[in-house]
């Protein structure tokens, strides 16, 4: 199971929308760092791929269901660090976390 999450969630990170959409479950939960929970697939898709074009994502190290992310920004020097950790059931994000 963790394999197929820690796809799943590297999908997420690097994927574009349509491999993103594909990857979560219609009904997936998805919690910031600061506790608030966004619901669905439509939301978490508008959410990553209404960030700014310029904003890169990359996976920089993989854990048992969870996936290290590097997010960097033109322009600012250094890069904000944070894991996701994430469920899957039958191929499909459930739940995705994120912890700083």
């Amino acid at each position: 199971m963790s394999d197929e999450t820690t796809t799943l969630l590297r999908v997420l990170v690097e994927g574009d929308a349509r491999s993103v959409a594909e990857a979560l479950h219609a009904d997936v939960v998805f919690v910031q760092g600061d506790g608030t929970e966004h619901r669905g697939a439509e939301v978490v898709v508008a959410m990553f791929s209404g960030s700014d074009g310029e904003v890169r994502y990359a996976v920089v190290a993989i854990e048992s269901a969870s996936v290290r992310v590097e997010l960097t920004v033109p322009g600012i020097p250094g890069a904000m660090r944070f894991t996701l950790h994430g469920a899957s059931e039958a191929g499909r994000l459930v739940r995705v976390r994120v912890e700083a």
